[in-house]
Parts: structure tokens; C-alpha cells; sequence
């Protein structure tokens, strides 16, 4: 069962830290709030039969487990209550109605989940996992909440430390340095699992385009400096490709969940640099960024890529990609032209296994869990 203590720390954990992360949480928890308060008084208790299921699965992840039932709230009215009490816990002002209205929304995952021996996979954060997880663990039997990765993390990626010190919880991770640091942060060795990546079988051949994607990031949720230096480093590459290299052609892809950013947007229109919306990674022969991991997707599809480090994102620890791959890392602006140099000049494009396993038969790999 859960208790007071539980429910604090599930709760905190889903912020980070960071206090905008927490804002943005409860604001959409209080318009999800609004949207099935009066659904709920009508709902039959319901239950299921079934024993495999997945959380917020990646479309790669639906068709290796095509067996499992994906628990999708919009199709049930009874899971939709159990995620109302569970979110008006969350945003209650009030502990007791906090504990309270946890505890009703757990009850109602418990009477939902009745077999035994379930296994439930999840592919994205949800205020739903550390219950699910809490849940697989009072069955006391060999039920298992895996957490699966659902994107390229940086090396010190936090893990969700809280789920993982539930017994019934396991972490399947695409790198065994990542790993490495899982461990070092205390999570049993036994419940991390490094399997391929799901995101592409192969690292492709180099390619020769001449567009520049310009990949947006989200730090300025974090520090709203962010934008000053990364646009001022950004105006300098630009510039220098445009007068000294192939590189004619730029574009920029936003975050979608980046704090609104006009003067950068503008520094960048009128340097000729187009906004676009959706990006074909085939398409580019160089890419640019700071922290997304978007850079590493670009590699294995081809693209050459230059990571610009970042002052105001020293207190991040970002990883610097050119220790494990062919990116070049650019922390001097006067070094532009080598680091462009080097780029122009590499023989083959590499990422290294131990920084990000890749198998053409992922697949295989992941089935083997249910085993």
C-alpha cells in the first residue's frame, strides 16, 4: 500500500527540481482536471483480464509487442478516474486531500490490475508510473514495470531514482556507460538491462548536402540566458559557413516544448536561416546544436555535427558527443574554422557501441524480456 511519505515523494519527483517543470505540471494537471470532472460520477468499476501492457509506447515498441494491450486513458472511463484522484493529489494546496485523493486513484489501479504476474512497459514520463510501479510490487509476485528508454539521453542522465528503488522496477537503457552511471547512482546492477536502440538499425555513410539544420533547444526553461549566448555562437558559425565553406542553405527546427524565444527567432530570420516544422535528418549534411541528443540521431542517419558548448549550461554537465562519436565539439568560437575542418575531412561516420548500442535485430532483443 502506499502512505504519506509515498505519495510526497512521488509527487516530487516528477519536477525535478525545477520549479517552471513543476508549474507546467500542475497547470496541465489542472486543465486535465477540468476536462473529466463531470465524467467521472458515471463510471462502472472496471477491470481487465490481460496481463501485458504498455504505457505511452513508441510506435517501434507497439509492433515488437503486438500481443500487449496499450493503456490508453481516453479508451477507459475507469482508468481516466483513477488518473482524476491521482492528479487532484498532485495539485492540492491541502495534505490531507492530497493523501486522500491519492490513495482513491491508487485503489482504483489496484481493483483495475486484478491478475497476477503482470508486466507493464512504459516508453515516457507519466504521473501514472511511480503508482504502476508501487502497484506491480504489493502483488508480491513476479509482476514488473520495465522503463524503457524513450530517447537519446546525455550520459548523466537522471534516471527515475524513486521507481527504481521499488523492487518490482527495471531499466532498459540503449548504453553501458549509461548504465555505468545508473549504478554509480545506487540502482542494483540487476534490474538495467542495455539493449539496441529502437530509433534506427544502422549508422549510415556520410552524406554531402550542403543544408545546415539549426536544432532548437528547451535550456531556456531552465535558464533564460540560454538564448543570448546560443544565438550570439550561432550568428558567428553562420556567418563563417556562409563565407567559407559549401554550407549555403540553413534552417532551424524549434523545440516544441522551448519558452517562447522572438529574438532569436528574429536574429535568425534575418540572417536567412528558415523556420521549419518537420525535418528529414537525409537532408542535411551538417547539424548544429548545443544539448539535444537530437545530434546523435542526426549521426547515425548521415549528418556531420557540430555541438557548441555553452557557459550558462556548465552547471548541466552536458556531455560532450565528440569523446564517443565523429561530432565535433566547438567550446572556443575562434576554432570554428578547424572544428569545420575536421568535419569536412572525416574518412567515415562512427558512434561508439559502449555510448549507444545499435543492432539491426533490436527486435530480438526486446522480446526477451517477457521471457
Amino acid at each position: 500500500m502506499i502512505d504519506e511519505n509515498f505519495i510526497s515523494t512521488a509527487y516530487s519527483t516528477m519536477e525535478r527540481g525545477f520549479p517552471e517543470i513543476r508549474k507546467r505540471k500542475r497547470q496541465m494537471a489542472g486543465r486535465s482536471l477540468l476536462k473529466i470532472f463531470l465524467r467521472i460520477f458515471f463510471v462502472k468499476p472496471e477491470e481487465t483480464h490481460e496481463k501485458i501492457f504498455l504505457l505511452h509506447p513508441k510506435p517501434e515498441i507497439q509492433k515488437i509487442f503486438t500481443d500487449a494491450i496499450k493503456l490508453d486513458i481516453n479508451n477507459s472511463a475507469f482508468l481516466k478516474k483513477a488518473l482524476f484522484y491521482l492528479q487532484l493529489g498532485y495539485i492540492s494546496p491541502n495534505d490531507r486531500i492530497r493523501v486522500w485523493a491519492a490513495k482513491r486513484g491508487y485503489n482504483y489501479l489496484q481493483y483495475y490490475f486484478r491478475p497476477s504476474n503482470i508486466t507493464i512497459l512504459n516508453c515516457g514520463p507519466s504521473i501514472l508510473s511511480p503508482f504502476l510501479a508501487k502497484l506491480c510490487e504489493d502483488k508480491n509476485d513476479d509482476s514488473k514495470y520495465y522503463i524503457i528508454q524513450h530517447g537519446l539521453y546525455q550520459l548523466n542522465n537522471m534516471p527515475y531514482e524513486f521507481e527504481f528503488s521499488i523492487k518490482a522496477s527495471r531499466s532498459v537503457v540503449w548504453s553501458s556507460l549509461l548504465a555505468q552511471n545508473y549504478i554509480a547512482l545506487g540502482i542494483a546492477s540487476e534490474k538495467i538491462h542495455v539493449l539496441p536502440t529502437y530509433l534506427f538499425r544502422e549508422i549510415k555513410e556520410l552524406n554531402r548536402s550542403n543544408k545546415v539544420l539549426i536544432i532548437g533547444e528547451s535550456l531556456n526553461k531552465i535558464n533564460t540566458e540560454f538564448d543570448v549566448e546560443y544565438q550570439e555562437k550561432l550568428l558567428e558559425v553562420i556567418n563563417y559557413l556562409k563565407l567559407n565553406s559549401k554550407y549555403n542553405d540553413f534552417h532551424f527546427k524549434k523545440h516544441p516544448r522551448a519558452l517562447s524565444s522572438p529574438e532569436l527567432d528574429t536574429a535568425l530570420e534575418n540572417n536567412s536561416v528558415k523556420l521549419t516544422d518537420k525535418i528529414n535528418l537525409n537532408n542535411y549534411g551538417l547539424v548544429i546544436g548545443a544539448i539535444s541528443t537530437l545530434m546523435i540521431e542526426a549521426m547515425a542517419e548521415g549528418c556531420r555535427v557540430l555541438q557548441i558548448s555553452l557557459e550558462n549550461c556548465q552547471s548541466l554537465n552536458v556531455g560532450d558527443y565528440s569523446l564517443h562519436t565523429s561530432a565535433e565539439n566547438l567550446q572556443d568560437i575562434r576554432e570554428v574554422s578547424k572544428k569545420i575542418g575536421s568535419l569536412d575531412n572525416l574518412e567515415y561516420n562512427f558512434i561508439n557501441r559502449e555510448f549507444l548500442r545499435v543492432d539491426n535485430n533490436f527486435e530480438d532483443y526486446y522480446k526477451q524480456l517477457l521471457e
